[in-house]
């Protein structure tokens, strides 16, 4: 799909230099801004000695996407910018990138800053395993044991996953995953059912 995202599945890095400078591109899966803060934290004690860390943060999805970026001392627009833009062209979401920055006593100017950080972090989504990322909702469900088969069959259709599940005495409560624009579907089935197998099943989206 034209719109399609993509995630990282976990960490990657890669590296550059230029005119002696050197660039190290972190990439992290993230889902908040908390998650990262702390990983931003943590780079900064693990890179003490670094002159710049300067990073991209893409969170979400269509108008509610959240992005945040910093330039960390360098000059305006020069680095959390380009490697904001970095994760826009290549359609990422979820995920930030930190790019370290070493001096290496030669001044890269306006366009090799931009240059250097926009390039480092593609460097680094081009070397990531990435999946294909959409905007889900969660749902409660009840279902009676006998129909159980079914309830699973059409979640299936539907490309639903099972994120936890409670066995009670005559039902099971599970809480499901589905992508939102197969929710419609999912909820038709669930009608479906509810009309073949009265009282056998309940749902509640969270």
């Amino acid at each position: 799909m034209d719109d399609a995202l993509f995630e990282p599945e976990g960490y990657a890095t890669a590296s550059l230099r230029e005119k002696g400078s050197k660039f190290i591109a972190c990439l992290f899966p993230v889902k908040d801004l908390k998650k990262s803060d702390e990983i931003r934290k943590k780079l900064q004690k693990e890179y003490y000695d670094a002159t710049h860390i300067c990073y991209g943060v893409r969170i979400g999805y269509g108008k509610n996407v959240l992005e945040k970026c910093s330039d960390s001392g360098e000059p305006p627009n020069t680095a959390g910018p380009p490697i904001l833009n970095a994760l826009r062209e290549k359609k990422l979401t979820n995920c930030a990138i930190f790019v370290v920055r070493y001096f290496g006593g030669t001044k890269l100017g306006t366009s090799g800053l931009i240059k250097s950080y926009r390039g480092c972090a593609s460097l680094a989504i081009d070397l990531s395993n990435l999946k294909e990322s959409f905007e889900t909702l969660n749902c409660i469900v009840e279902v009676s044991y006998p129909i159980v088969g079914q309830f699973l069959f059409n979640l299936a259709k539907t490309s639903g996953k099972i994120l936890s599940e409670k066995k009670e005495a005559e039902k099971m409560v599970v809480e499901v995953e589905i992508i939102k624009n197969h929710k419609l579907t999912f909820e038709n089935y669930l009608k479906e059912m509810s009309e073949k197998w009265k009282n056998q099943l309940k749902w509640k989206w969270k």
